[in-house]
């Protein structure tokens, strides 16, 4: 598969600039939960679902506490998503990158439409491990779609495909030429996520499809949301630095994880390094900077620097003034 180029192509083409939800808020559910066996994530579409209860944080505290007693194969403990999108236009982020793969989109029967296509170039692990699901507040399959819900959800999507370098002339497809949206409804024998958002998925994708435009093209404006005071997000993102690996860019994000750590340690020390390299190690993966000095993730624990190498050892590359 090949990989596009992150510097502007003759047409203009930079990813990485398009913005997260301006409603997103972390509500990481810590439990060993997911299918974290199925390796990690490379991330080649969404998958959509309605919650069929609400609001919306109800289905997280449902995610958080839905264990084995409920299901004596375990699907239970299983159960996550990755994100939840409310009437209101919050979007919450269960699952955090590269983690454990949800179960969410669930196991496989009687699949159709593009789901028999997506099966036979990746395979059935792929359903969980390389979708993002994403919940939609609705108390029943047939519950309005409030406007602020569709506008989060554009925003969420447009910014999950651009991290996944999918070009907004390619959308709605992925790099592999397959398609990037789907139902879960298509993987299994559920409505899901009922006729409601069937009936506005072509608006979705052209919302979507007009987000990524603007912001990929070179003529975009780029965020510049203030980290804190002399550091936006524009200039974050140029000091964090790009890399890619596995087929997907590693790229500055407020809400993630790594970029959270990182900039926990720039405000403890003023030095703000550039990422070099990322490594996968079954579960686990490495993001080593430039001043030496590595984080580390694997599901179920939080981001942290290699062998508990404080902070404040790293030698300072770049000081905000």
């Amino acid at each position: 598969m090949s990989v596009p180029k992150l510097a502007p192509t003759a047409t203009g083409l930079v990813f990485g600039r398009v913005p997260p939800p301006a409603r997103l808020r972390d509500d990481y559910i810590d439990k060993p939960a997911g299918w974290a066996a199925l390796g990690p994530r490379t991330i080649r579409g969404v998958c959509l679902h309605r919650t069929l209860g609400g609001p919306i944080v109800t289905t997280g505290d449902y995610f958080r506490t839905f264990d084995a007693r409920f299901d004596d194969g375990g699907h239970g403990w299983n159960a996550l998503t990755d994100w939840g999108v409310g009437l209101d236009g919050t979007v919450l982020r269960w699952n955090g990158d590269n983690e454990r793969s949800p179960h969410a989109n669930g196991p496989v029967a009687n699949p159709e439409g593009d789901a028999v296509a997506f099966l036979a170039r990746y395979g059935a692990a792929a359903v969980n491990r390389d979708l993002e699901s994403i919940e939609l507040e609705g108390l029943t399959y047939d519950s309005p779609v409030t406007s602020a819900l569709m506008e989060a959800v554009v925003e969420l999507i447009a910014w999950r495909i651009d991290r996944a370098m999918i070009p907004w002339h390619i959308w709605p497809q992925n790099r592999d030429g397959l398609q990037a949206i789907y139902w879960h409804g298509e993987f299994g024998p559920k409505d899901c996520p009922g006729p409601v958002v069937r009936a506005r998925t072509d608006e979705l994708i052209d919302r979507v499809q007009a987000r990524l435009r603007a912001h990929q093209l070179q003529t975009a404006p780029a965020p510049a949301r203030s980290i804190l005071p002399g550091l936006d997000e524009a200039l974050a993102r140029s000091w964090f630095g790009t890399v890619v690996a596995g087929g997907r860019a590693y790229t500055f994000d407020p809400t993630g994880p790594v970029s959270r750590l990182w900039i926990a340690h720039g405000r403890e020390t003023g030095s703000w390094p550039t990422l070099i390299a990322v490594e996968a190690h079954g579960d686990r993966r490495y993001f080593r900077f430039a001043n030496g000095f590595t984080i580390w993730t694997a599901p179920g624990r939080e981001a942290a620097f290699l062998r508990d190498q404080p902070a404040t050892n790293a030698r300072p590359e770049r000081q905000v003034g």
